[in-house]
């Protein structure tokens, strides 16, 4: 597996973004507030090996977090139709999940299900569960930063959705428990796209 980056010029900026495989729905990884691409290295040859994948590395900004997950939804839609996708599935890690919900809201055509991991902005779930896109919900119990009774609200919020809960994760179960991280997400967007 190559784990190079790729740079997309898009409008404003140059991405820097992971891409490997062919097949659609892409699967379109959004990482979180302090992260970058490379912290699904151990998801990415995985999924690859089913569906195009899609990992940007977002550029930071000073501004507050509900803003920068507005302008990373922005970054994200200019990508994928740079890359013509035109069905994804979105998983969103912390800021990420914030992220793929304001992306689908706006979008929702384009996007086949949602997979939100330790998420922020339960503050648009219920907006965001209108759009009836089938979703899953992860999250590590151990979470200090998204404390796990939020997962609970998200399942509440968002009528269609599965909640699957690691008992041994914190706030990063795709690099906590990749193994189980991955397989969840699998079978999930195998029963669902």
């Amino acid at each position: 597996m190559n784990y190079d980056n790729t740079r997309i010029e898009l409008s404003n900026l140059v991405l820097e973004c992971r891409i490997e495989g062919t097949s659609e729905p892409a699967l379109v990884l959004l990482h979180g507030l302090s992260a970058h691409s490379g912290s699904w290295r151990k998801n990415f040859p995985v999924f690859a090996k089913q569906r195009k994948v899609i990992a940007p590395s977002f550029p930071r900004f000073e501004v507050s977090p509900q803003k920068l997950a507005q302008i990373y939804a922005q970054i994200t839609e200019e990508l994928l139709d740079s890359l013509r996708v035109r069905s994804a599935i979105l998983v969103g890690n912390s800021l990420g999940g914030m992220v793929a919900m304001l992306y689908a809201l706006k979008r929702p055509n384009c996007v086949c299900a949602v997979v939100l991991e330790n998420s922020a902005g339960v503050e648009i779930a219920e907006s965001f569960s209108k759009t009836n896109i089938p979703t899953l919900i992860i999250w590590g119990k151990k979470d200090h930063i998204i404390p796990v009774d939020t997962a609970y609200v998200f399942k509440t919020k968002i009528a269609n959705s599965e909640l699957v809960i690691f008992e041994d994760a914190a706030h990063v179960p795709h690099w906590e428990v990749p193994s189980r991280f991955n397989e969840s997400v699998l079978r999930f967007t195998s029963e669902k796209c």
